[in-house]
């Protein structure tokens, strides 16, 4: 059935408003994009960093018991689960310690857990409010530079930042100390002293002092000889004591040994020893024995020519485009 004619007033009338419908369209979905942005953005602002690890769980407590040791976090998946918390836990608020006390039903928090060997109990080793949870992280696995409040046998206990957050770290006898340039011991440093801390998170949740240094730079190069693996320039070989001197990428001059037994790869492919020449940018793969950095394979790498982005040249208006 044809559809019958639009009056032509009409027509004129829906011809007249139609610039302003298709504004006022656009500006409401506008304003429910920028409403729905703002909502995200607001979600979003205390979200805790994502992580990999199964162990770690982020929710809002539902329930903590009188007892202080079970917790029933509310999270994303349909039931909520039940923690348990002992006198091993460790509590963060605010960047800052803080104890059982400190959390109550209701607040967003991000824990990591450990399973029980004996009775599969899911049991907290960490409790963190999201701020806190996100700067250790971050404090777990980057150089960090402190200010050292106090040495003791076992821990490092420093300042962080402009607000002066207190931090512990564990130190041990495996802990190397640099201090202008050169290996020293713990006793050379003092209260006050400005450091550079190289970290390794451990299984308990605290933090061990891989490294410190008075400098980034130091602190980076007693961080890459704690590495197995090494990345730099040959400087020189010498094929009869089975040695090479290798100019890192740190910037630290680095003896390595060799023997027999040691690879040369090139392009992929094994390549006789004769082939270790100065001037070859590598990557070294060593282990310690007996004081001695040995390497038992040397990969050639190559240089990576930068990728040119060429800039597209903007049309004026109205002109054809380029073919």
């Amino acid at each position: 059935m044809p559809r019958p004619p639009v009056p032509r007033q009409s027509a004129h009338i829906v011809s007249a408003l139609w610039p302003a419908l298709a504004i006022a369209a656009l500006s409401g979905r506008a304003c429910i994009a920028q409403t729905l942005q703002s909502a995200q953005g607001a979600a979003t602002t205390h979200k805790p960093a994502a992580s990999k690890s199964p162990n770690v769980k982020s929710g809002v407590i539902a329930t903590f018991d009188a007892s202080g040791e079970t917790l029933t976090l509310r999270t994303a998946a349909a039931t909520p689960e039940v923690y348990v918390v002992t006198a091993k836990t460790h509590y963060n608020r605010s960047r800052r310690v803080a104890s059982r006390t400190d959390f109550k039903p209701g607040d967003s928090v991000v824990l990591h857990f450990r399973r029980s060997r004996s009775d599969g109990a899911l049991l907290v080793t960490e409790l963190d409010d999201a701020a806190s949870w996100n700067w250790i992280s971050t404090v777990r696995k980057t150089t960090t530079a402190a200010t050292v409040k106090e040495i003791a046998e076992n821990t490092l206990s420093v300042t962080v930042g402009a607000d002066n957050v207190p931090l512990e770290y564990t130190i041990s006898d495996k802990t190397r100390w640099e201090k202008a340039g050169k290996e020293v011991d713990a006793a050379a440093f003092k209260p006050g002293d400005h450091v550079f801390v190289v970290p390794r998170s451990l299984p308990s949740g605290a933090i061990m002092a891989r490294a410190v240094a008075d400098s980034t730079a130091g602190a980076a190069e007693e961080k890459e000889r704690l590495a197995t693996s090494v990345h730099g320039v040959i400087s020189s070989v010498d094929m009869a004591a089975h040695k090479v001197v290798l100019k890192t990428a740190a910037g630290d001059t680095r003896n390595l040994a060799f023997n027999e037994e040691t690879e040369l790869i090139v392009a992929g492919k094994s390549q006789p020893q004769s082939g270790l020449k100065a001037g070859l940018r590598v990557a070294a793969r060593i282990r310690h024995e007996a004081g001695d950095e040995v390497t038992w394979r040397f990969t050639v790498e190559t240089q990576r020519k930068p990728t040119v982005t060429r800039k597209k040249t903007p049309v004026p208006k109205g002109a054809a485009a380029p073919h």
